[in-house]
């Protein structure tokens, strides 16, 4: 078998696996650096405590220690709501709400505190590890349920936003005739939308009448045209939601 000895007194070592002599006290074997067989890292256990508290707990495979953590701050959440909504106009409601948002803050913070030192246990040993808890998922997928229920929020809000700039045709008839004279008569046929229209505006070639088309069915108003030729008339009516359609486009 081999044998060691030691570097400064020359004593043969017993143990060969001893780190310090025991004849002189010298230090035999440099002990091993550092973070080289750390396990879980403090300060990654910080920042998951500090996103979500319990995770850091979860990362360092203490399911029921970080569910202690995420329930508490769960229920926080849930008492702050039904205070803020049932306790609207009580003067017992902003104090209460204060105090919630403090024990939230002073949990918050523990949890990122205790997340630290457990993750130093384990690498120190002092706490078994077997793998991170399966609830180390949990915040995860929440975060992802959270883009996508935003990601959703936004499509339908750019969705409904363009189908609501979308007007609806409104159903209004007008006619238009022109006798040998060329005097050309505008009638009012009345239709669905009828009586939400406030205004019409006509012009035949530029030319207006000579007087407004009234908004009763049957009214009539008359443009001089030219005889011999095409007459192009435009009508426009104007509803009582703002809206404006063109409900007569010809040539007479």
């Amino acid at each position: 078998m081999a044998t060691n000895f030691c570097p400064t007194c020359g004593t043969e070592q017993k143990y060969p696996d001893a780190e310090i002599c025991p004849n002189c006290g010298v230090r035999i074997k440099e002990q091993p650096l550092q973070g080289l067989n750390e396990i879980r890292n403090p300060w990654l256990a910080v920042i998951f405590s500090f996103f979500c508290p319990g995770w850091g707990q979860w990362y360092n495979g203490r399911t029921y220690e970080g569910l202690k953590f995420f329930g508490t701050v769960v229920a926080i959440y849930i008492l702050i709501a039904i205070f803020a909504i049932t306790l609207t106009s009580s003067i017992i409601s902003a104090p209460l709400i204060i105090v919630l948002s403090l024990a939230y803050i002073v949990i918050w913070v523990y949890g990122m505190y205790d997340a630290y030192k457990m993750a130093n246990r384990v690498n120190n040993k002092e706490l078994e590890y077997e793998g991170k808890s399966k609830l180390f998922w949990l915040p995860i997928a929440l975060i992802i349920l959270w883009v996508i229920v935003i990601v959703a929020a936004v499509f339908a809000a750019f969705v409904f936003g363009m189908a609501g700039n979308v007007s609806a045709t409104k159903s209004v008839a007008l006619t238009a005739q022109k006798n040998s004279n060329g005097l050309i008569t505008i009638t009012n046929q009345g239709g669905r939308d009828m009586g939400s229209v406030t205004t019409f505006v006509i012009t035949a070639d530029g030319v207006a009448p000579t007087k407004p088309l009234g908004i009763l069915v049957g009214s009539t108003t008359t443009i001089q045209g030219k005889s011999g030729t095409k007459n192009h008339v435009i009508a426009t009516a104007t509803f009582k939601d703002g809206s404006k359609q063109v409900i007569l486009d010809t040539s007479v």
